[in-house]
């Protein structure tokens, strides 16, 4: 509440500093159209007098001189650098660009840049001053004079008044071009360039229509801090800007404001719109209110156009076609299910992904592309490849969205348009939609209204050349296909092949990727101890929460699937290390300071440890333990915990616990009801029935009492881990269960009717009572659903199931790329696993395109050295690697692992389709997986949990399978000589297929 009463006070502060002003001599107060044109032409002289020596001064010939001619043909025009005498002892210096083929005579602008812009910079189009060369593009000639700081040349006069002075022999000039009417002219400018537009528009009544962009304010304000240029002897007692603005009356006027303006003294909305009332006055006085327009944009200080360039076209006449060129428009897409948005535009960003789009048009002369180019006030760049052939587009200045040209290169063919846009060398462009426009376009094509019209779009992450891809000596292996054996073109089974064979090359790409990982982090291990870092900024110690729970356990987990060597010596032996030196409390974790070869803190926190260790079992010890079963991984994490609750000092109405954070809790309530299971003792299912009493019998009910809740990283693992405890009760304490089944169904039901997007998708945080929620969504939206998935599974509440199918049924086309508020590849992690684990139980097909682009995506950032970003969320992009890698084969590993073999799998019923290939002899062992929830972890069902590694296809080890090979040769090999893994020998090259299925018992 007072932050809102600051906001208001502000507001009216601003309004107050606009409104109290000196009395004006000369304010605008006319009652008649007469009284108003006699006000403006005394108001006009008085501003000759005070900013150029007392009086309107004498023309003088221009004399120009032509410094520099350069044709431009790609805009159809030519530049000239010039310089013109404006009085007897001054010359302005300035650049013209005049049509080559003028089509009669055509109107005239005067384009004005900002503070250390210059006029070439107008009519080239670069940066903030993009408008100038719209305006050429429109067919306008454009004349642009050098209006910057400059020495007074002139005592008597002011600065401004020699600006104002040269713009308009520039004019002049312009006016007297053989392809100009002089009835048509006009004058736009942004910042610097809107106050001198301001001026020229009140005192030069030749000017039709008028631009003031970033400009609209008032006296009083412009002295809190702003440039003093503005200012000069007289302004303040006679005029406020308003006035001089009210000059321009009844011609047409737009002053542009940007809600994001942060120039000091500056051009604030709330000051603008009270100056604007004041100019209001003066054309209702006229009756040509409708002349006069305020854009207020979303943007920073940038020239924005909106309502302007339709209105110049309106005034000085249309030359050339518009752009965009709706008429002419005969194909396009409009990417209203762009992962991004600005301003409400959704778009797709190149830094992100790349796009091709195929015109079902065949190309005829005179085709263009239009694009909906996306700028935040800088310039963009991206590579546009029609039909092979490239070129280089650089565009922006703007804020948000306006339409370019890119003509089509001469000589295209084809029965269609192939359309690759492309990262470039600069910062990368964005995009809201392209057409292609005809020469006389379609009377038969839909309305715009539909999105798409004879387009085709696909999303790709960017080729090697252009995203620096890390290992481009893999992607002959990773894009080559394998020819498989020769199969009839109507053998059912030749699609399963060549679908395994794909996997196979996939699934290669991500254990290589993860293989990279470890080398990399390894390469940054302290060489004393042979720990790895929490993250390569903050590299002198060891943590639990982070090196130790997300980096370091898919390290070991990439090893145990790739490298059993690596995994038997180096990395145990780095656990073994952690637990020597890092133990602080009974078998509790702190940091340990490299440099300092101890603890990196001086006293020891018990909640930190408690923090370290629990985020270490559940993110780290608990996939490790599910994969390895019993192992020195799962001791150190039965230690940790019973240490945890050793040190359980929190008094609560259930029992002591170890701490009140809510994130620990999660992670503890997860891994105390797995450890139930896998260790069979039942003081780990009481103490999760402590923080289960505590959070739903208690006052810390997650949507009754906490405000806001998380459901990002930090908040999901509560909602998460009492599902797990949810389960555990069920099977075991029934009535438990019941006690329980009214506050969980409470939240759930809470979360599904507050905190989701019409997609389905899960808001980072929510306030339960209120419903606001947070801008941005969650990656971790899956681990949420882990969660409803688990609770339809005990209760079969359909609504719960029905919001997987949801969310899963609509990533596809719609969130691409880093479309979640964590924008690291970590956020592609979390909402890749999600998809993976939940696709598993509901396999929603759409979503397999989606996993697969998203994950190549994650994939390009990782570097050539293995490391991905560089923090201990690097880890992630493994963990997530290995699920894609195990879904593709799955679940089948070999022994032992080489990179280049390739092995894939696809499974149709109750039949895997299998394929393998090494590029050199390979003699070893394909291992088919087990349901390992049952034989390792002991549960009594496969919930949906976070961090599992989804179980796909799954040998029973007391039943039989038949293997039939090429072929057609068939054996009969047991469940447990799968499990064990059935012998493969490879020759050079040799493509071996397989197809696996269980014997029905008799």
């Amino acid at each position: 509440m007072r932050a809102c009463l600051f906001r208001i006070t502000i507001v009216y502060l601003l309004l107050f500093l606009g409104a109290v002003h000196a009395e004006r001599s000369l304010r605008f107060s006319a009652g008649t159209e007469a009284e108003a044109r006699a006000w403006q032409k005394a108001a006009r002289e008085k501003l000759f007098a005070l900013m150029m020596g007392g009086q309107r001064p004498e023309t003088v010939p221009p004399d120009v001189k032509i410094l520099r001619r350069i044709e431009d043909t790609a805009h159809g025009c030519v530049l000239e650098e010039i310089t013109l005498q404006t009085l007897a002892d001054r010359r302005v210096h300035a650049w013209l660009a005049r049509p080559v083929h003028p089509k009669g005579k055509v109107g005239a602008v005067l384009g004005i840049h900002g503070h250390g812009g210059s006029g070439e910079q107008i009519v080239r189009g670069l940066g903030l001053y993009w408008y100038g060369r719209t305006m050429i593009e429109m067919g306008y000639v454009v004349i642009a004079p050098d209006v910057g700081q400059h020495e007074l040349q002139h005592a008597d006069w002011s600065l401004m008044g020699e600006r104002v002075w040269d713009a308009l022999c520039c004019l002049d000039y312009a006016a007297s071009l053989p392809e100009v009417e002089p009835d048509r002219l006009a004058v736009a400018g942004l910042s610097l360039g809107g106050e001198t537009t301001m001026y020229i528009a009140a005192m030069d009544e030749r000017i039709k229509i008028a631009c003031s962009s970033g400009w609209l304010t008032t006296v009083p304000n412009m002295k809190n801090g702003h440039c003093g240029c503005f200012n000069f002897a007289g302004l303040e007692e006679t005029f406020d800007f308003a006035d001089i603005f009210a000059c321009v009356a009844p011609r047409t006027l737009v002053c542009e404001l940007g809600e994001q303006e942060r120039a000091p003294g500056g051009f604030p909305v709330a000051i603008g719109q009270a100056a604007f009332e004041e100019i209001q006055a003066a054309y209702r006085v006229f009756n040509a209110e409708s002349n006069l327009t305020l854009t207020v944009h979303p943007g920073p200080h940038v020239f924005n156009g909106r309502d302007f360039f339709p209105k110049l076209r309106a005034v000085l006449g249309q030359i050339h076609r518009p752009i965009p060129d709706d008429a002419a428009a005969v194909a396009w897409a409009r990417f209203s299910d762009g992962p991004e948005s600005l301003d409400g535009t959704p778009y797709h960003w190149l830094g992100r992904t790349e796009l091709r789009v195929t015109f079902d048009v065949r190309p005829r002369p005179g085709d263009a592309l239009e694009l909906g180019w996306g700028a935040k006030g800088d310039t963009r760049e991206a590579i546009v490849v029609v039909n092979g052939r490239s070129q280089t587009v650089r565009d922006g200045g703007h804020w948000g969205f306006r339409w370019i040209r890119v003509p089509i290169p001469e000589g295209i063919d084809g029965d269609n348009y192939t359309i690759d846009l492309r990262r470039g060398q600069g910062q990368q462009a964005f995009f809201s939609e392209i057409r292609l426009t005809a020469i006389g376009g379609d009377d038969k094509r839909p309305e715009f209204g539909k999105s798409n019209h004879k387009a085709q779009v696909v999303l790709f992450s960017a080729d090697s050349a252009n995203s620096g891809e890390a290992f481009p000596q893999m992607r002959t292996i990773w894009d080559r296909q394998t020819p498989i054996l020769d199969l009839p073109a109507d053998d059912p089974t030749a699609g399963f092949y060549h679908q395994a064979e794909q996997n196979s090359r996939m699934a290669n790409e991500a254990l290589y990727r993860c293989r990279r990982f470890v080398d990399g982090w390894l390469a940054r291990a302290d060489p004393d101890t042979g720990l790895i870092p929490r993250n390569l900024r903050e590299s002198d110690f060891w943590n639990g929460r982070d090196s130790a729970a997300d980096n370091y356990p898919f390290m070991v987990l990439t090893a145990a699937i790739t490298d059993r060597k690596l995994l038997e010596e180096r990395l145990l032996e780095m656990l073994r290390t952690e637990t020597r030196l890092t133990c602080r409390i009974d078998r509790l974790p702190d940091d340990y300071s490299f440099s300092k070869k101890g603890w990196r803190r001086d006293a020891p926190d018990l909640d930190a440890m408690i923090f370290d260790g629990a985020e270490y079992v559940k993110d780290g010890l608990l996939p490790i333990t599910e994969w390895m079963g019993e192992s020195p991984w799962s001791q150190r994490m039965i230690g940790i915990v019973d240490d945890i609750w050793k040190n359980a000092l929190i008094d609560t109405p259930f029992g002591k616990i170890p701490t009140t954070n809510f994130e620990v809790c999660g992670d503890l309530l997860q891994a105390n009801s797995r450890l139930f299971w896998f260790t069979g003792d039942r003081k780990y299912l009481d103490w999760a029935i402590r923080l289960g009493d505590y959070f739903l019998l208690g006052n810390h009910h997650p949507t009754r009492d906490l405000e806001p809740l998380r459901l990002i990283d930090h908040g999901c693992e509560v909602i998460n881990g009492l599902t797990e405890l949810y389960v555990a009760v069920s099977f075991v304490l029934p009535e438990k269960k019941k006690a329980y089944e009214q506050p969980m169904h409470e939240m759930f039901d809470c979360i599904l009717a507050k905190a989701r997007n019409d997609d389905g998708l899960l808001f980072s945080w929510f306030n339960p009572k209120t419903g606001e929620h947070s801008a941005d969504l969650c990656d971790t939206w899956g681990y949420d659903y882990d969660g409803f998935y688990t609770l339809w599974l005990i209760d079969k509440t359909q609504a719960y199931r029905d919001a997987v199918r949801k969310a899963l049924g609509n990533l596809k086309g719609k969130y691409i790329g880093a479309c979640w508020g964590d924008k690291s590849a970590d956020g592609f992690a979390d909402s890749i696993e999600g998809a993976i684990n939940l696709y598993n139980r509901e396999p929603v097909e759409s979503a397999v395109d989606w996993i697969d682009s998203q994950i190549r995506m994650m994939w390009a950032i990782q570097k050539a050295d293995g490391i991905i970003e560089g923090w201990h969320g690097d880890g992630n992009f493994a963990r997530t690697s290995l699920m894609l890698a195990l879904w593709k084969t799955q679940g089948l590993t070999i022994r032992p692992w080489r990179v280049d073999v390739r092995f894939g799998a696809v499974r149709q019923g109750d039949t895997l389709h299998v394929v393998i290939v090494a590029d050199q002899p390979w003699e070893g062992r394909l291992v088919f997986d087990r349901p390992r929830h049952k034989p390792i972890m002991k549960l009594p069902m496969d919930y949906t949990r976070i961090n599992q590694f989804p179980e796909w296809f799954t040998i029973n080890e007391t039943g039989q399978y038949e293997v039939k090979t090429k072929l057609n040769r068939q054996q009969i090999a047991t469940g447990a000589d799968l499990a064990a893994g059935i012998p493969i020998r490879l020759s050079d090259k040799e493509v071996i297929p397989l197809q696996v299925r269980p014997i029905p018992l008799p």
